[in-house]
């Protein structure tokens, strides 16, 4: 009986010395060794060479008699040859411990096609260069938004800034003639272009509204915005007029993320995870979504903003039970509390204040600043450029006062009447700043109150305390929180910073660059509601 090409002994065993072997047929026997073609091989014009050797070819020995011609394998050819050119490498014990290691030469796998796929094969791919990222982590935030990338080679969020480093950016969009102008460029239109500088979208985003409702949540707004079928939407008027709703604002503020995190990486980017506020219901989160289907991103996952900020403060890989997450922002107060069950989180209880933040305790200094000019000088500023640069110089003096006792500013002004040009020069302290928003620190007690008495926890119970925002930055803040409990807040992370770099560790996990250990997956609970307090 013949198999692949080789006639067997009537006593159905292999004859190797007088083997025949059909070159048409594949053969699929065992080989009894390897050899190699001499350096010094000269082929003989006499000599039938069907496998036409060169020098220092290998060839799968097949048969191999004592003396005389021997059979062999090369090129996946089958053909004789004379034992005197080659000099054998492997005998068949050899070759049989050989299999056991590696698989038979015709079930190879494939070559590699490219220097990666080849070092991977050789174990070699960790003396690359780490890849760069492909999926960002970006915070959304009510006033301003930020983005940051997992770097898998060096195990660390970077939260990327813009050409001037800055990281946090405005989330303002203003409308001109010459075009849409986003983040700082929109930020400094908004005195000058009041009716066309869109902010605070994130208010309108996917949420219904009834015409009353819409009416009130629009008062303190500059801008005009219209009731369309239970939907907000603003009115733009440049060199004509039209409308433009809150996701498309939104998808503006993400394209400027997305295009600072493609100049940084050099790569293009088109998959991101984003954060949400925990209050966010359904439609709320699809209209986030698609504001970044418009942008060019597709959304790996949607994750609620107190949950990245406790990965921010690695509080996934830790042994806590109860977490508070005070989120003080620009124009908003979340307080949420935590349940950490494993390794995933569960939101308990939600409470907070819309209409409290940042902004507020600006506007109260700028208040004082005002009055203090008119004392001075008889007259109020009414200029848009004088109201812009007095808005900044309040801003930089409560930053300034976050880490020192006083702050001087030193402003000029176009005043009407007699005063004229003036240079109005205050100095500032924290003291007085504290005075002046002490009832609005004390209302960030209240919600606190409220999750606790919702969670069924006594404040003896909270583990950990994580502070998000800038505004928490404030030292009174700290203060009454710290007071309260009875125990400091965590600070180890900057809480400007903090749901930014949760989210790009969150970007690290979808993007396969972070074990799975510590996926930190949200347990989802649809029966939250959040406790408003004004």
């Amino acid at each position: 009986m013949s198999r692949g090409g080789v006639t067997s002994g009537s006593d159905g065993s292999s004859n190797r010395d007088s083997i025949r072997l059909e070159e048409d047929v594949p053969y699929c026997g065992p080989f009894c060794g390897s050899c190699r073609v001499h350096t010094d091989f000269i082929p003989s014009p006499y000599d039938s060479d069907s496998l036409k050797l060169k020098k220092g070819d290998v060839i799968e020995i097949i048969s191999k008699p004592p003396m005389g011609t021997w059979t062999g394998m090369l090129h996946n050819k089958v053909g004789s040859f004379k034992f005197i050119y080659v000099d054998v490498i492997l005998q068949k014990e050899e070759v049989e411990q050989e299999r056991k290691i590696r698989p038979h030469r015709r079930s190879r796998r494939p070559r590699p096609k490219t220097l990666l796929e080849m070092l991977e094969r050789l174990d070699l791919k960790q003396y690359l260069p780490p890849p760069k990222p492909k999926v960002i982590g970006i915070d959304l935030g009510t006033t301003f938004c930020s983005v940051g990338v997992f770097h898998p080679g060096l195990g660390e969020v970077e939260v990327i800034g813009d050409l001037q480093g800055r990281k946090s950016i405005p989330s303002v969009v203003s409308f001109t003639v010459s075009g849409i102008h986003s983040g700082y460029e929109g930020q400094d239109l908004a005195d000058a272009n009041p009716l066309n500088t869109i902010y605070d979208a994130k208010r309108f985003i996917g949420k219904l509204f009834t015409p009353e409702d819409l009416e009130r949540e629009s008062t303190p707004y500059q801008f005009q915005v219209l009731h369309r079928n239970g939907s907000a939407e603003f009115s733009i008027s440049t060199n004509r007029t039209f409308t433009v709703t809150p996701e498309y604002i939104s998808s503006r503020l993400l394209l400027n993320m997305k295009k600072m995190a493609e100049r940084h990486l050099g790569v293009l980017i088109s998959k991101a995870v984003i954060s949400v506020p925990a209050d966010f219901d359904e439609r709320q989160r699809n209209y986030t979504v698609r504001a970044a289907n418009l942008a060019g991103l597709e959304v790996l996952r949607v994750i609620n903003e107190p949950t990245a900020a406790a990965m921010a403060y690695g509080l996934h890989k830790v042994d806590v039970l109860n977490v508070l997450v005070v989120d003080l922002g620009g124009g908003t107060l979340d307080v949420s509390l935590l349940n950490k069950q494993g390794g995933m989180f569960l939101t308990r209880a939600m409470a907070g204040n819309n209409k409290l933040g940042g902004q507020d305790f600006n506007q109260r200094l700028l208040q004082h600043v005002f009055t203090r000019v008119h004392e001075q000088y008889g007259a109020l500023p009414s200029h848009e450029g004088d109201i812009h640069t007095l808005r900044q110089a309040v801003e930089a003096a409560k930053l300034n006062l976050t880490f020192g006792q006083t702050s001087v500013i030193r402003v000029p002004l176009s005043l009407r009447g007699s005063a004229g040009s003036v240079v109005y020069e205050d100095v500032l302290t924290r003291q007085l700043f504290e005075d002046l928003n002490a009832d609005l620190f004390q209302k960030i007690l209240t919600p606190i109150e409220e999750v606790l008495r919702e969670g069924r926890l006594d404040k003896s119970e909270v583990d950990e305390i994580v502070l998000v925002g800038g505004s928490t930055r404030i030292p009174r803040i700290r203060q009454i929180i710290a007071q309260y409990f009875g125990m400091e807040p965590n600070t180890s992370v900057d809480p400007e910073l903090a749901v930014v770099t949760g989210v790009a560790l969150q970007a690290g996990i979808m993007g396969g660059s972070w074990p799975l250990q510590v996926s930190a997956i949200e347990i989802p609970n649809r029966h939250l509601r959040k406790t408003n307090f004004l």
